[in-house]
């Protein structure tokens, strides 16, 4: 699939069903943005009226506004085996004015936690989204940044959008950031107000275990 000029591939279910998969798929340059149903990914994961459960596994993804991956609501999902890389976006990370970072995969439920294992993310200018939900479980992703000469974040968790949502939380495990300029960045950044009670409000609970910091400028920040 090739030049969408929205999104790629929308699974949408209300079944919780293993067999719901999106799998073994090529897709180049997609724009991100439907005008009905606002922004997506080269695959968006949503559903209709009850969780579900899915799969996302062993596609490529080259090239996009958006996202790669997006995970919109309360799928118990596996993201597994993708390689992902070129999404840019038109702005980035405290750009108020930007409408899409650029990110390989996002993760944004309720209430179900999402697990992200094996993927490969380069030169994408966020690697791995965290914007809201609990106990998401990210373990052995390779995120990278060959060729972007501007801001480039691996594992970015949180912003104010979803302050009443609560804060997003993971456990990452042995996963390798590499010629980032932040491996991990937790904590607000696109602020709505100067004010500390945002920080308490919003702030990322994150595990990071055994995890790879390789020529990054910063490997570790928490933003206040």
């Amino acid at each position: 699939m090739n030049d969408s000029k929205s999104w790629g591939i929308s699974m949408q279910s209300s079944f919780d069903d293993p067999r719901n998969r999106v799998e073994n798929n090529t897709i180049r340059r997609t724009h991100g943005r439907d005008g009905y149903n606002g922004f997506g990914g080269a695959i968006t994961v949503l559903k209709t009226s009850v969780p579900g459960a899915a799969r996302v596994a062993n596609n490529t993804l080259l090239g996009g506004n958006g996202t790669g991956i997006l995970v919109r609501d309360d799928y118990n999902a596996l993201i597994r085996d993708n390689f992902i890389a070129n999404f840019t976006g038109d702005g980035w990370v405290g750009d108020q004015t930007a409408q899409t970072y650029g990110e390989g995969i996002t993760i944004q439920p309720y209430i179900i936690p999402v697990t992200a294992v094996n993927n490969t993310l380069v030169d994408n200018a966020i690697g791995i989204m965290l914007r809201r939900g609990a106990g998401h479980v990210l373990t052995a992703n390779v995120v990278e940044n060959r060729t972007l000469a501007r801001p480039t974040y691996g594992l970015y968790a949180n912003e104010t959008f979803w302050l009443l949502s609560g804060p997003a939380t993971a456990t990452a495990t042995g996963n390798r950031f590499r010629n980032l300029t932040y491996g991990v960045l937790a904590g607000t950044v696109k602020v709505l107000w100067n004010n500390p009670i945002l920080w308490l409000l919003t702030a990322p609970d994150l595990v990071l275990t055994a995890n790879t910091f390789e020529d990054d400028d910063v490997g570790v920040e928490p933003r206040l």
